[in-house]
């Protein structure tokens, strides 16, 4: 559990909070406008990330290293690149083929799919508030997803 002295916060930026109530406020609205776009929908999550491009420089650049990527950095950026651009086609072009909040529910199941792989592969139990969260946020998509079924 996280601390809210003073101590705990020291490091956290002004804004850090705002900034994630505002993100997750705008993040369902990604399949809304994907299917609202005049651009098919791998094109379109191509220019959703090229528009965020040059602010998440202008966030970037303070901390920036000076120092080139080794081979083997370079190939990790390019191969996770790779999956992270198919698994952006995959995600917006099944936001055509089904309803908007199913495909933002697939395109957000790291957060359930991570901890079942910790629970199987790393054999590590949850606490008991992360056993709560997980188990509301499965119900709260069984819900969602079972009208559609």
């Amino acid at each position: 559990m996280v601390s809210s002295t003073p101590s705990a916060r020291a490091g956290m930026p002004k804004f850090a909070f705002p900034a994630l109530i505002l993100a997750n406020l705008i993040l369902p609205l990604g399949p809304v406008l994907v299917r609202m776009a005049d651009v098919g929908p791998v094109a379109a999550a191509f220019w959703r990330l090229t528009l965020a491009l040059p602010f998440l420089l202008i966030l970037a650049l303070p901390r920036l290293r000076r120092t080139m990527p080794t081979i083997r950095e370079w190939s990790a950026l390019i191969w996770s690149g790779l999956f992270f651009a198919a698994d952006l086609a995959a995600w917006h072009i099944g936001i055509l083929y089904t309803k908007v909040t199913n495909a933002t529910i697939f395109g957000n199941m790291s957060g359930l799919m991570l901890p079942i792989w910790g629970m199987v592969v790393l054999r590590q139990r949850p606490r008991a508030m992360q056993a709560i969260a997980l188990t509301l946020a499965t119900a709260g998509a069984a819900v969602m997803m079972g009208g559609q079924l």
